[in-house]
């Protein structure tokens, strides 16, 4: 399996496409940048039976902790 973590996952599959690895893709959320490569399975180094199929673990963007949206409050008018 060629290192690929770290890298986008267009490179990723570039890598692997010419080192005639099947894959597949799999999103998790992440503090990386969208759309980087943060694992793979199995991991660099190791050998892959021919046929097999690698996974690439991919960062998807994460949620914010939810928070209630803030009603805006409408500004009082003057009275005359």
């Amino acid at each position: 399996m060629p290192p690929v973590v770290n890298r986008p996952l267009t490179t990723a599959q570039v890598i692997l496409d010419q080192a005639g690895l099947a894959y597949r893709v799999r999103y998790r959320t992440s503090n990386q940048p969208s759309g980087i490569v943060i694992g793979t399975e199995p991991r660099a180094g190791a050998l892959v039976p021919e046929g097999a199929v690698v996974v690439l673990v991919v960062s998807s963007p994460g949620s914010s902790p939810e928070r209630p949206t803030p009603t805006p409050t409408p500004e009082p008018t003057p009275t005359s």
